[in-house]
């Protein structure tokens, strides 16, 4: 279910949806530390529960703010294992932050031979699991990214063609945060995400 908005000679825009959805027969992977490997069975039953919003807002020409965010409630509602066991209320749903947001702003100026677009961009994602077992060893802590980019568009180069060139700016704070945890019951094999890194690119379009 979702309702749409659009309106002060769009500048302002908004989107939101809700959701319920259930699945049955919900495959789930279990990772067997002894083996390496992970064992994929039934879960019998997961439904996830959310709200979505995103939108943008532009309060002066050439200069736009966007956000959005949603939040889930992920749960299994019927899993017993092949042995018996009803992990209904102890397993969690893997890799689904309950909490996440976005906000940025992008501002274009003509410069004459070109556009100039300068925007940045800060993300949140809330704590997850990386496995079905809750273990504490395989959560993710939440973290937020800030990122940027500078770039001159619409450069032409006649006949059609025209060039862009930027230069982009990820990670700026250097968060240190992590993409991946597996337990392996001596040690925990751990995967951190990109540190602070700049760039730069060039596009020619015909």
């Amino acid at each position: 279910l979702g309702v749409k908005f659009a309106g002060f000679d769009q500048a302002v825009r908004l989107n939101a949806s809700v959701y319920h959805s259930i699945y049955k027969d919900f495959q789930a992977g279990v990772f067997v530390p002894s083996l390496v490997t992970t064992n994929i069975i039934n879960a019998g039953e997961a439904q996830f529960t959310g709200i979505e919003i995103e939108g943008a807002i532009r309060p002066v020409n050439n200069f736009t703010i966007n956000f959005g965010g949603g939040y889930v409630d992920a749960r299994y509602t019927d899993f017993v294992l092949p042995d018996g066991t009803d992990v209904t209320d102890s397993y969690v749903v893997p890799l689904v932050p309950e909490w996440n947001f976005q906000v940025g702003a992008v501002h274009r100026l003509d410069v004459g031979f070109a556009t100039l677009d300068t925007s940045v961009n800060y993300s949140w994602r809330d704590s997850q699991f990386t496995r079905i077992t809750a273990d504490p060893a395989s959560k993710l802590k939440a973290y937020g990214l800030l990122d940027a980019r500078i770039a001159l568009t619409d450069i032409a180069l006649g006949n059609g063609t025209s060039l862009e060139v930027a230069v982009w700016g990820k990670n700026l704070t250097d968060e240190s945060y992590l993409v991946n945890a597996i337990n392996l019951t001596v040690l925990t094999l751990s995967q951190y995400g990109d540190p602070r890194s700049f760039g730069g690119e060039a596009r020619i379009r015909f």
